[in-house]
């Protein structure tokens, strides 16, 4: 992947994941500032802050398949005497530029489709060149074009697709006709995802296309409760709050400047700070903070080898999340904090023993009393390995943890942790 160049990458049944972009084309053709060096836009239809994803394919099990019925991928050639038309009506989007500007060059209803010598070349590429899903394009004395914007831009169309422009790379299983521009489906309905199929006309889809602030709103809140009403079922998505907190950005440090005098720039400081001072093997970070837990299969393998190799350049700890340890991620961090999470599979001395310190997950703070839920679709053969699961399973960890049941039990668990590492601290 060129990391220079802007990319979309698609996420099984989930969102885009939008990287070297900074801004937003709205369909009013404002352009709207992104912060950040990646925005997640919403492709199920779903999300109440659209553009942005707010995890509702999740909460609708919205799914990005592509379905039977759809127009098959296939570029055919319509040969004039000056110009040669190319089509590929399996990734059109059906936004009509060629059929209302040229109906006698496009003719719907007729076979074949398009006569490339019913109008001028001027007119036709001028028509063609307007087409935003890349499906046409032509060659002329044998030289192909299928590049024509002239600025790099996702422009979000009210009630539409993404308008994608400028070359900006997919990363997806299926190809656009040209990167150049393309058509990404924003109803969620399409049945060529990711590619838009003018589902959203049929769907009676609606959204103004301009850019909102993220958030949870009061609708949401409702809609909870009318759903558990409904269903009787609790909902399965990823699991936050309604309610504000105070965040890092109202934290204000008042600074010594005279009880006890500040340093100068060029006073070396010790940030170095120890984890478990009475432990028989104490962890020394270099800093006071550390790569909290995140599972392996919420985030994928590559992401937890690169914070692995991160966390050990600037000196600290990774942490392995309550999925178990993946093996590259332990080799790749100096550091290593092992969660023994609620799920006995991770509770193995083999691994524990490669911890340089052991973290219990008694529960979670968002979710008290409820275990953790890694979706089938998320199961690799890899994750699968790790937690003793079959590929495609489910992964379902407990709302306590396993084989704790009283105090005791916890005294002894820890006791055990101990005397199997050599006394690392155990958090």
């Amino acid at each position: 992947m060129d990391e220079k160049k802007s990319w979309i990458k698609t996420s099984k049944n989930g969102p885009l994941v939008v990287t070297g972009m900074k801004e937003l084309i709205e369909s009013t053709g404002s352009a709207s500032p992104v912060d950040g060096k990646a925005m997640v836009l919403c492709r199920c239809g779903h999300s109440k802050g659209k553009p942005f994803c707010d995890g509702s394919h999740g909460r609708e099990g919205w799914s990005d398949e592509k379905e039977d019925g759809r127009q098959p991928r296939r570029v055919d050639e319509y040969a004039g005497k000056e110009i040669t038309i190319h089509d590929d009506r399996g990734i059109c989007s059906h936004a009509g530029f060629c059929t209302e500007g040229l109906p006698g060059v496009f003719r719907m209803g007729v076979e074949p489709w398009i006569d490339p010598d019913a109008e001028s070349v001027e007119k036709i590429i001028e028509v063609i060149r307007k087409c935003p899903s890349g499906a046409l394009s032509y060659s002329i004395d044998g030289k192909k074009y299928d590049s024509f914007s002239e600025r790099t831009e996702i422009n979000i169309k009210e009630n539409g697709p993404y308008y994608v422009k400028g070359s900006i790379g997919l990363e997806d299983s299926d190809r656009p006709e040209t990167e150049d521009h393309y058509a990404l489906c924003r109803c969620g309905r399409s049945k060529n995802k990711p590619f838009c199929d003018g589902s959203h006309w049929y769907a009676r889809f609606t959204d103004d296309g301009l850019v909102k602030k993220t958030g949870f709103n009061e609708n949401e809140r409702i809609a909870g409760i009318q759903k558990l009403a409904a269903t009787g079922k609790s909902e399965d998505s990823a699991m936050a709050t309604l309610r504000s907190f105070p965040g890092f950005e109202t934290l204000v440090f008042k600074g010594a400047q005279l009880h006890k005098m500040p340093l100068n720039e060029d006073v070396p400081v010790n940030t170095r700070t120890i984890i478990g001072h009475d432990a028989r093997k104490p962890l020394e970070l270099e800093i006071p903070f550390y790569v909290s837990h995140m599972s392996f299969g919420a985030l994928s393998r590559e992401a937890k080898i690169a914070l692995a190799k991160g966390s050990s350049l600037a000196g600290t700890a990774m942490c392995s999340g309550e999925g178990g340890m993946l093996p590259e991620s332990r080799k790749w961090a100096k550091r290593y904090i092992y969660e023994l999470g609620t799920a006995a599979f991770s509770h193995d001395d083999e691994v524990i023993i490669q911890a340089d310190a052991v973290e219990l997950k008694i529960g979670q703070g968002v979710k008290p009393g409820l275990g953790g839920h890694l979706p089938g679709n998320k199961v690799t053969e890899e994750i699968a390995r790790i937690r003793g699961l079959r590929p495609g399973q489910p992964a379902i960890s407990p709302g306590r943890l396993s084989g704790v049941n009283n105090l005791g039990d916890l005294k002894e668990k820890v006791a055990h942790i101990r005397r199997i590492t050599g006394g690392v601290p155990v958090l």
